[in-house]
């Protein structure tokens, strides 16, 4: 039996919280839970 595991990609290098907003920093981290949500209903 074969494993399935999505993963998501954030971009090429480091997100510094110190360089956000704490808005800034939430929305990135919805967009992310978003984009892992929508791979996993690809399976």
């Amino acid at each position: 039996m074969t494993k399935t595991a999505p993963a998501t990609h954030g971009g090429c290098g480091v997100m510094a919280k110190l360089n956000l907003s704490d808005v800034e920093w939430a929305a990135a981290s919805t967009d992310l839970g978003e984009a892992l949500k929508a791979g996993w209903a690809r399976f």
